[in-house]
């Protein structure tokens, strides 16, 4: 399909992404809320890996057999791409999941939303240390300076404190933006990773994220002890089905048909919807500061982006050539 056009599908692929993606937080805020953060983490990759492992196999594909030397897609040992496919899980997954999970235990959904709106940022200025033909450029420096504005405003005087409350929701909120990181060194080691068709990357990867965390979980949280509300537990299935799993293969789908560009749109949608569930349905009421984050934020972003956002907004709205 040419760029120029964008088909209904793609549109539709898009809108869905940007509701489980912005919508994730929320379930998040509501599954902390009778469940230890790694056990959250567990009960999603688990549930996540088993939807993606059936649609890898419903497509025909098989994870990379450990018993020989080398993947026939790849022609690489199977053992390199094993060891990525874990590093990407421990990074890509398991790490970011705790940390917004842990961070949401003491900050509101939408601001967890806004935080995690530094990513696309975070990822330009590792782009430009690790991955060749990616230099910064005054207008990514001009965006990355508005956008980590945007972070301190948001976290206002508390980051400057170390004490009580202020404290904790400080430690919070660099959780999260740990997760952020985290997120963004994936998206950078995973252009290195070795070529591998990516429902079979995304299910390895989920399935070693899967046994990871349930590891962690039973040596720490002992999660047969909990008493775990239906809210919670309802929360984390979605977390698991949608968020975890539909969300990797919606993905994988509109990158294939409309490219990467036309994802990167949703940088700008999904903080946006993050705030606005947070305040319709869980009440959070959210001040000055953290509007005027996220419009740092989202400048920061444009600015950085603002030749692929126009050219690409351009393609969306004008008539395909005839």
């Amino acid at each position: 399909m040419s760029p120029m056009a964008r088909s209904p599908r793609d549109w539709v692929l898009f809108c869905i992404l940007v509701f489980l993606y912005g919508s994730a937080f929320m379930f998040i805020e509501l599954s902390v809320e009778t469940i230890p953060p790694l056990t959250v983490v567990a009960s999603r990759l688990v549930l996540g890996a088993a939807f993606v492992y059936g649609w890898m196999r419903y497509q025909g594909h098989r994870l990379p057999p450990l018993t020989d030397t080398t993947a026939p897609y790849a022609r690489l040992p199977v053992s390199l791409i094993w060891l990525y496919f874990f590093v990407l899980a421990m990074v890509g997954n398991v790490l970011p999941f705790f940390l917004i999970s842990w961070g949401q235990l003491a900050i509101e959904s939408s601001l967890a939303g806004i935080l995690m709106a530094f990513m696309p940022l975070a990822t330009m200025m590792l782009a430009h240390f690790f991955v060749p033909g990616e230099p910064l450029t005054p207008a990514k420096i001009a965006g990355f300076v508005l956008g980590f504005c945007g972070v301190l405003v948001l976290m206002g005087p508390s980051a400057l404190g170390t004490l009580s409350s202020e404290g904790a929701r400080l430690a919070a909120q660099l959780a999260v933006l740990g997760g952020a990181f985290c997120y963004a060194l994936n998206a950078i080691i995973a252009r290195h990773a070795p070529r591998v068709p990516a429902i079979v990357s995304s299910t390895g990867i989920l399935l070693i994220g899967a046994v990871v965390s349930v590891l962690l979980a039973l040596i720490l949280e002992r999660p047969w002890t909990i008493e775990v509300s239906t809210g919670a537990l309802l929360a984390v299935i979605f977390l698991g089905i949608f968020t975890t799993a539909l969300a990797t293969v919606v993905y994988m789908e509109l990158v294939q048909t409309a490219g990467p560009s036309f994802f990167a749109l949703t940088n700008y949608l999904v903080p946006v919807l993050a705030v606005f569930l947070g305040a319709l349905v869980l009440g959070e009421v959210l001040d000055w500061r953290a509007f005027a984050a996220l419009a740092l934020v989202l400048l920061g972003i444009f600015i950085s982006q603002a030749r692929v956002t126009r050219t690409l907004i351009g393609q969306i709205f004008s008539s395909p050539s005839k």
